[in-house]
């Protein structure tokens, strides 16, 4: 008799345990867990970054030569989000201070290799909206919809190094982000999820 409580105690802690576990894997953060290892989100994750970084730098160093108005917003801006320190920061913004000399040695050649990488970051990142909502792939005429996202990504990325730095810039950064994040589902998807989703 003195064996059955400890017994029955030995099994409490166990199902309280087993109760949580299986609560988790019911809740949005389980099946989200789930649903990004399916499609190993962070191995994505990190192509994303990374063609996105050399897609993006370059973009902008050509933008910011061509931009009459701040060719330093660019470099502040991306100087700011990568943290970097203020003797870096002089380095980042040479990149950008010769705005003649970066358009004299862009040539046709990286001008169309830029495009290409550009519009392959689209098709990755509508991969990946297609994957999140188990969408088959998307027809091969839709092409024109990331030449459309590349554009808008540049225009929001142009007003966003325009902005004075402090609150404001942030705010906008994160209103801005989530609205063209948003955006970008319907346009990449081509309207086969509905805002709300």
């Amino acid at each position: 008799m003195s064996e059955h409580p400890s017994a029955s105690g030995s099994r409490g802690p166990r199902s309280w345990w087993r109760r949580l576990h299986d609560a988790v894997q019911r809740s949005a953060i389980g099946r989200g867990w789930r649903r990004g290892s399916e499609f190993e989100l962070l191995h994505r994750s990190m192509g994303f970054a990374a063609l996105g970084f050399l897609t993006l730098v370059p973009l902008l160093i050509v933008v910011a030569a061509a931009d009459p108005v701040n060719r330093l917003g660019f470099a502040q801006w991306l100087a700011e989000g990568l943290g970097l320190a203020p003797t870096s920061r002089d380095e980042v913004q040479r990149l950008f201070a010769q705005p003649k000399q970066a358009l004299e040695s862009t040539t046709a050649f990286g001008l169309a290799t830029l495009a290409i990488f550009g519009l392959r970051f689209g098709t990755v990142l509508q991969v990946g909206y297609e994957k999140v909502w188990e969408l088959p792939a998307g027809r091969w005429h839709t092409v024109w919809r990331h030449l459309v996202w590349l554009v808008v990504l540049i225009g929001y990325l142009l007003l966003s190094s325009h902005l004075a730095p402090g609150l404001s810039r942030v705010l906008v950064a994160v209103v801005g982000t989530v609205l063209f994040f948003w955006w970008s589902q319907r346009l990449l998807l081509g309207g086969r999820i509905s805002w709300g989703a």
